[in-house]
C-alpha cells in the first residue's frame, strides 16, 4: 500500500469494497475485519466489527494468540 499513490490507494480500495459488496451485500452480515489502518478506506461503508483497531503491533500479536488459545 504504501508504494501506491493517493489515487492507486482510492481505487484499490472501491474495487476491494465492490467485491466485498458482491459477495456480502450490504447488511447481510457483519465482517471481522483484522488489517492495519492503511486498508480501513476499503471496508468504509460495510457493517464491520475491528477488534484491533488501534492497537499497537505487539498488542495485536498478543491479540491473536490470545484468540488462538480462546477459540
Amino acid at each position: 500500500m504504501a508504494s501506491l499513490s493517493r489515487v492507486e490507494r482510492a481505487r484499490w480500495a472501491d474495487e476491494v469494497r465492490t467485491a466485498i459488496l458482491a459477495r456480502w451485500p450490504a447488511g447481510s452480515c457483519t465482517l471481522v475485519f483484522l488489517a492495519g489502518v492503511a486498508y480501513a478506506p476499503a471496508i468504509s461503508g460495510i457493517l464491520a466489527e475491528r477488534p484491533i483497531e488501534g492497537l499497537k503491533l505487539g498488542h495485536r500479536l498478543r491479540w491473536f494468540k490470545e484468540q488462538r488459545r480462546t477459540g
